[in-house]
């Protein structure tokens, strides 16, 4: 009778042990997941989350040089002085820079508008960006350069008289229109820089003349002189006569009618005939190019060359007050002059048209 309750019992005996055995191996292996997550915390804490902090610092600190280096790069460009910027810093509680600010005097010319705009191109690179806050009472400026909401550098313009860039007045010729496509004359006729260009007086130009005359493009003529005539192929030799060279250069002049100046080259170490061309184009008011301030650009495939070259140019202009730089035209002659202008233009250099050069000689 008392059989089945017994053997009930020892059933429910056995089943209490066998869940209290997975109850126990539950519990073994969480304590097991808990002692490994602890570990890899541990680890993640002394080793992952301090070289995760490491390489946030110097991400913070290789932004913070940088921003400073690409403003200084702006100011250069601008060609402002070292000695005109003063720095000074903003800290935190923790002696930790906050926020730097330039101080900058300021010479008159500078486009300041447009450098905020240089600005705040230059930090994009960083995340951040720029604005500048204009006194119209003072003439004044101030950028601010953010990373986010957090206001990084600020710099203030203030204006000073007493101070100049170093700068000076460049004229730019081009040449080889000869030779050139008339894509490249199209070209040429539509940019809006003065820049004039020289033209060799051969019969075959004075269409071409004409045309850049009309079109507002100042031309120079360019005689070369041959030392003696070979049979009639040289259109100026220096054993020409009086009379032939009078004839020729009046009908030049008649055809060449939009010329403003004139630029003799010989291959004769005794001038003659291209002195006696000199008195002529000289009483029809032409003035000559001032070869003691001309520099050619050479054509090169590395820009940078010319680039180099351009500012030998400006240095020369800034020495002597003035400078005519020759570039001979091709493929990208024409962007180019049109780059190196804007880039010396906001160091403070004026270009002027040509007859403006010969019209101060």
């Amino acid at each position: 009778m008392n059989q089945y309750p017994r053997e009930a019992a020892e059933k429910s005996e056995e089943e209490r042990f066998r869940i209290g055995a997975r109850r126990r191996v539950i519990i073994i292996v969480i304590e097991i997941v808990l002692i490994a997550v602890a570990v890899y915390f541990r680890g993640y804490l002394e080793i992952v989350r301090p070289a995760v902090e490491v390489s946030d610092l110097r991400t913070e600190v290789n932004i913070k040089a940088g921003l400073r280096r690409n403003l200084s790069l702006v100011l250069q460009e601008y060609g402002f002085d070292p000695a005109w910027i003063s720095l000074g810093c903003v800290y935190g509680p923790e002696g930790d820079t906050v926020r730097v600010l330039w101080s900058i005097r300021t010479p008159p010319g500078v486009a300041l508008f447009s450098l905020a705009h240089d600005v705040d191109e230059a930090v994009q690179e960083f995340g951040a960006f720029a604005t500048g806050v204009e006194n119209p009472r003072t003439h004044e400026m101030t950028i601010h350069i953010r990373r986010g909401i957090r206001l990084v550098h600020s710099m203030h313009f203030t204006y000073d008289q007493g101070i100049r860039r170093r700068a000076g007045v460049v004229s730019v010729l081009l040449d080889g229109l000869a030779d050139a496509s008339r894509s490249d004359i199209e070209r040429y006729m539509e940019d809006l820089e003065d820049i004039a260009c020289l033209i060799k007086p051969a019969p075959d130009q004075a269409d071409l003349a004409r045309e850049l005359s009309v079109g507002g493009k100042e031309i120079i003529l360019h005689f070369h002189f041959a030392e003696r005539r070979k049979g009639g192929t040289s259109v100026f030799a220096e054993d020409m006569s009086p009379g032939v060279l009078r004839n020729r250069t009046e009908r030049i002049l008649n055809d060449f009618r939009g010329a403003v100046g004139f630029y003799i080259t010989t291959e004769s170490s005794i001038p003659r005939a291209s002195k006696n061309l000199r008195a002529m184009l000289r009483a029809r008011g032409l003035r000559p190019l001032p070869t003691e301030i001309l520099m050619y650009v050479d054509r090169s495939d590395d820009p940078d060359i010319m680039t180099a070259r351009m500012n030998e140019i400006a240095e020369a202009a800034v020495q002597n007050g003035s400078a005519i730089a020759v570039v001979e035209l091709h493929d990208d002659a024409l962007d180019f002059i049109d780059a190196n202008i804007e880039r010396l233009r906001k160091r403070g250099f004026r270009f002027q048209a040509i007859h403006k050069i010969l019209e101060q000689q």
